[in-house]
């Protein structure tokens, strides 16, 4: 799905630019199929054959949405639709979404590598007890014995996990952003 996203984007900016230098929106979607590489060619490939056949535009582009499970397909086919019962300028439309799906995309970006850090505080934070707990047991195991083998010790040690687990989930809840 991402390298089908990435290509997207750069298919969507092909349309565009074709449209925009005269191209009807079929032409354009064949050349946008000739030029991209797989998974995008092969799916629109997928598509001008529906139309080919007689399949209308608008129908041939929404079964491509059921075939491909992608929010910026989604997004793209709903406005192309649009813009073409109603005769918007559908090169600009293009080129609006084209722009809001990079931002997006470098958004994405930004946002996982901001919240890297909390992830893996979180993983070493949840890690830490249990690595002590081993080391410990193998440099110390006269000292842990009695922690593990009586009823305090096993209490304290579920307690120590629930709150590790829970400390974890909170942490996973703080840095998974949704854009």
């Amino acid at each position: 799905m991402d390298k089908f996203n990435a290509q997207f984007i750069d298919g969507l900016t092909l349309i565009t630019n074709a449209m925009r230098a005269g191209a009807s929106f079929p032409q354009a979607l064949e050349l946008m199929v000739a030029e991209a590489k797989p998974p995008l060619s092969e799916i629109f490939g997928e598509t001008l054959r529906e139309f080919k056949l007689g399949v209308p535009m608008g129908e041939a582009l929404e079964n491509t949405t059921v075939r491909v499970e992608s929010e910026e397909l989604k997004m793209s086919i709903i406005a192309i639709n649009i813009a073409r019962e109603t005769g918007g300028n559908l090169g600009e439309i293009l080129a609006n979404i084209t722009s809001t799906m990079r931002e997006r995309t470098n958004l994405k970006g930004k946002i996982e590598a901001l919240t890297a850090q909390g992830k893996i505080s979180g993983m070493v934070v949840a890690g830490s007890p249990f690595f002590l707990l081993v080391t410990m047991n193998v440099l110390q195991r006269e000292l842990m014995e009695p922690f593990l083998n009586s009823m305090f010790g096993n209490i304290v040690l579920t307690v120590v996990i629930v709150m590790v687990a829970m400390g974890w989930v909170i942490i996973s809840k703080i840095v998974d952003i949704k854009v």
